[in-house]
This record gives C-alpha cells, structure tokens and sequence, in this order.
C-alpha cells in the first residue's frame, strides 16, 4: 500500500508540471557557416576581320554562342561587338535570341562604341542573368577635337545572393590605353566603387604593364592571384594565328591584354567575394576562327561570416 502511494504522488507531481509548463529546453548556441554562392563572370572580345565574319557569318554565330553556353557565364562582357554583319541584320539581338535558345536567358544592354571606317559600327554589350540595375555609358575623351579620341565604358550594377556589386566592361583604343587606364580608375574612385567592383574587358596593356599601377593599387588581377594550373592559360589571351590572318605571328603576340580584375578588400554586410578559378579558353577557334581573342572566364564565391545557431547536438532538457 505504501509502494502505490508514493507512485500515485510522484505521477501527480510530473503530470501536474507537465500541464502547466513545458520542459525547460537549453541550446548551445554553435557557429553555422551558410553555405556560398558561386557565380561565373565571362569577358570576350568577339571580334575578327570583317571579312571573315561576313563569309562564315552562321558558323561565325553558332561557334560564339557554343563558346558562351560552355561556361554557361552568370555575367558576360562582350567586347567589339559587330553591329551587323552578312544575313545578320543586328548582332546584339541575334546574340541574345540564340543564347535563348539554348536556355540561356540574360538581361542585357548594347552600346555603340565608334565607327571603324569603312567597316560599320562596332560596339560593347553587357549581359546579366540577375536583373540589371543603374546603367551607365560612361564617355570619356583623350582628345575633345579628335572624335575617334574616345571611348566608352559601361558600368552597371547587379545583385547576386543579396550582394550589389558593380561590373565595368572596359576597351580602351590600342594608342590611348594608358591614360584610359587612370582615367578608368578614377571614375571608378569618384563613383565610390573601389571596394564592391569587378572590371572585365580589352585592357590593351599587359598585366605587369606600369599603365595599370593605379588600378592595381585598389584591384587584383585574377590571372596573377589563382596560382591554378588553368591560370596558365592566362599567359596569353590573344590568338596568335588568327591576329595573323593564318600567317607566322609577330613573336609579341599571343600576350594576355584580357583580363578580369576584382577588388582588393571586396566584402560588405557580413559577405566576402573571393576568386576560385581562373581561365582563358583556348579552344574556342576550333573549326571556325570566333575572334583573335580568347575569352577569359573567372569563378568567384560569396560566402557568409558565421552565425550563431542552435546546434542540435547539444540540447539539455531540464524539468
């Protein structure tokens, strides 16, 4: 009789407890690294004679857009982009109608850089899978009486994974590539843009050229960072043979004048972008010549600081 009593008064007890509050739960609140996001960013020139773009003009297109859905690119930079060439009325729009169809859908923007004589009009197209925000067409003149002593480079901004960041698409003309270069790195300071910026395009100097020494002050080449077996391709971004029109090539050819450049500290709000590959495509002239250039693709990654969480290993129940 005392044995069931003393049960019956312990069961009153826990049920009673149980009715009117819930166990006490304690959690060890433990770091938890979200996973990163990782984006893809192309830079093509997407040039070659006129000539040659003319005669294979179907094959010269469906090489280019193989070259692009390869890399499937989250963001991509054209270069030299030819405004119309044989039974293609108007580039730009060809380009993107055939990246569609292949899945590839961007938001996208056309700008005509100068007329190149006789050979039409040519310009710079930026194309973005996010949305594209604040865009702009930045003139900027070496000579105000000479109007071929000009240039234009586009910025925009895009949002990948809650991040703004800002993209330059930049090609100076071969003669005036130097003083285009300080004049790209201080647009790029005026507008407040040194920390939250990727710059892709034609630099027309090579990496370790003196010309670049402001940009590099604030802005890492990613060819020369990513010590990758890939990066090696990097060494040069211009193809030799089809620069020659099929000839023996001048032995200064074949020099890596493309690049992608990112910011040095390069985070905001809690994120980091870091660089994790690094490539030129050498490949892309199979079969048909695209350009005399290669295209250069990078990797980057948008990881989070850690956060505290609830780590379900070590959870205390106390009632």
């Amino acid at each position: 009789m005392i044995k069931k009593i003393i049960w019956v008064t312990v069961l009153g007890v826990f049920v009673c407890c149980a009715d009117t509050s819930a166990p006490v739960e304690f959690e060890s609140q433990a770091a938890i690294t979200p996973e990163p996001t990782t984006f893809r960013v192309m830079s093509y020139n997407i040039r070659t004679s006129t000539s040659y773009m003319d005669e294979h003009s179907e094959a010269w297109l469906a090489g280019l857009i193989d070259n692009i859905t390869k890399y499937g690119p989250d963001v991509l930079l054209l270069q030299e982009v030819e405004e119309t060439i044989a039974g293609i009325p108007y580039v730009p729009n060809a380009l993107v109608w055939a990246l569609e169809d292949r899945g590839l859908n961007y938001n996208h923007e056309y700008v005509r850089r100068f007329e190149q004589g006789t050979s039409g009009f040519f310009g710079q197209m930026v194309l973005s899978k996010t949305e594209i925000n604040n865009f702009e067409a930045i003139w900027h003149f070496y000579d105000s009486s000479n109007t071929n002593y000009q240039d234009r480079m586009q910025r925009f901004v895009t949002i990948i994974d809650g991040y703004p960041i800002s993209f330059y698409n930049y090609h100076p003309q071969p003669s005036q590539a130097c003083a285009a270069a300080n004049i790209l790195h201080d647009t790029i300071e005026d507008g407040g843009h040194l920390m939250d910026s990727i710059i892709v395009g034609d630099f027309n100097r090579q990496a370790h050229d003196v010309c670049l020494d402001n940009m590099m002050a604030h802005f890492e080449n990613a060819c020369l960072v990513k010590a990758l077996d890939t990066a090696e391709s990097c060494h040069w971004t211009i193809d030799r043979l089809v620069w020659a029109g099929g000839q023996h090539a001048p032995p200064n050819l074949g020099r890596a004048i493309d690049h992608i450049l990112y910011a040095k500290d390069f985070s905001q709000g809690g994120k980091t972008v870091t660089l994790k590959s690094i490539e030129a495509d050498h490949a892309t002239n199979s079969g048909v010549n695209i350009s005399d250039h290669f295209p250069v693709i990078a990797t980057f990654e948008i990881s989070r600081d850690s956060i505290q969480g609830p780590d379900a290993n070590h959870r205390q129940n106390a009632y």
